[in-house]
Protein backbone atom coordinates (compact mmCIF):
# COMPACT_ATOMS: atom_id res chain seq x y z
CA UNK A 1 0.00 0.00 0.00
CA UNK A 2 2.84 2.30 0.89
CA UNK A 3 4.15 1.37 -2.49
CA UNK A 4 1.00 2.83 -4.36
CA UNK A 5 0.83 6.13 -1.95
CA UNK A 6 4.36 6.84 -3.12
CA UNK A 7 3.03 6.78 -7.04
CA UNK A 8 0.58 9.16 -6.43
CA UNK A 9 3.39 11.85 -4.67
CA UNK A 10 6.19 10.95 -7.45
CA UNK A 11 3.32 12.11 -10.30
CA UNK A 12 2.32 14.74 -7.80
CA UNK A 13 5.91 15.79 -7.85
CA UNK A 14 6.65 15.62 -11.38
CA UNK A 15 3.92 17.79 -12.62
CA UNK A 16 4.33 20.51 -9.94
CA UNK A 17 7.80 20.29 -10.97
CA UNK A 18 6.79 20.47 -15.15
CA UNK A 19 3.92 22.36 -15.24
CA UNK A 20 5.48 24.95 -12.80
CA UNK A 21 8.18 25.12 -15.02
CA UNK A 22 10.68 24.59 -12.27
CA UNK A 23 14.84 24.47 -14.26
CA UNK A 24 16.18 23.46 -10.56
CA UNK A 25 17.25 20.36 -10.83
CA UNK A 26 17.91 20.17 -7.38
CA UNK A 27 14.96 22.23 -6.13
CA UNK A 28 12.87 19.51 -7.51
CA UNK A 29 14.98 16.69 -6.13
CA UNK A 30 14.79 18.41 -2.57
CA UNK A 31 11.22 19.05 -2.74
CA UNK A 32 10.71 15.12 -4.02
CA UNK A 33 13.33 13.91 -1.33
CA UNK A 34 11.06 15.78 1.40
CA UNK A 35 7.94 14.31 0.06
CA UNK A 36 9.20 11.13 0.36
CA UNK A 37 10.14 11.78 3.60
CA UNK A 38 6.75 13.11 4.75
CA UNK A 39 5.20 9.86 3.16
CA UNK A 40 7.36 7.21 4.91
CA UNK A 41 6.92 9.40 8.30
CA UNK A 42 3.12 9.76 7.75
CA UNK A 43 2.80 5.95 7.28
CA UNK A 44 4.42 5.46 10.98
CA UNK A 45 2.33 8.32 12.26
CA UNK A 46 -1.18 6.90 10.75
CA UNK A 47 -0.48 3.13 11.51
CA UNK A 48 0.69 4.36 15.06
CA UNK A 49 -3.13 6.07 15.26
CA UNK A 50 -4.35 2.62 13.80
CA UNK A 51 -2.64 0.74 16.50
CA UNK A 52 -3.21 3.12 19.51
CA UNK A 53 -6.41 4.87 19.17
CA UNK A 54 -7.24 8.44 18.29
CA UNK A 55 -5.92 9.34 21.33
CA UNK A 56 -2.19 9.09 19.96
CA UNK A 57 -2.92 11.64 17.45
CA UNK A 58 -2.00 14.34 20.30
CA UNK A 59 1.13 12.65 20.91
CA UNK A 60 3.45 13.23 17.69
CA UNK A 61 6.37 12.93 20.83
CA UNK A 62 5.62 9.58 20.94
CA UNK A 63 6.43 8.67 17.09
CA UNK A 64 10.13 7.59 17.59
CA UNK A 65 9.34 5.04 20.42
CA UNK A 66 6.51 3.67 18.14
CA UNK A 67 8.91 3.26 15.07
CA UNK A 68 11.43 1.65 17.25
CA UNK A 69 8.77 -0.53 18.47
CA UNK A 70 7.87 -1.58 14.61
CA UNK A 71 11.75 -2.06 13.73
CA UNK A 72 11.86 -4.44 16.76
CA UNK A 73 8.23 -6.21 16.15
CA UNK A 74 7.59 -6.51 12.82
CA UNK A 75 7.89 -9.73 10.48
CA UNK A 76 8.01 -9.77 7.30
CA UNK A 77 6.63 -12.77 5.23
CA UNK A 78 6.14 -13.59 1.70
CA UNK A 79 2.18 -13.77 1.09
CA UNK A 80 2.82 -15.84 -2.10
CA UNK A 81 4.55 -18.50 -0.79
CA UNK A 82 2.70 -21.22 0.49
CA UNK A 83 2.76 -22.33 4.43
CA UNK A 84 2.80 -25.80 5.55
CA UNK A 85 -0.80 -25.66 6.26
CA UNK A 86 -2.22 -24.37 3.19
CA UNK A 87 0.63 -26.68 1.09
CA UNK A 88 -0.90 -29.83 3.22
CA UNK A 89 -4.50 -28.44 2.16
CA UNK A 90 -3.82 -28.38 -1.45
CA UNK A 91 -2.37 -31.97 -1.52
CA UNK A 92 -5.31 -33.27 0.33
CA UNK A 93 -7.60 -32.09 -2.71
Amino acid sequence: MPFIAALGVVGMINLAVNKGRCRSMIAGGVVGFLAGVVLYLGHFYFGMIHDFGPEAASHPEALPTYIRLRMATEVTHDVVRPTATTSAKCRQG
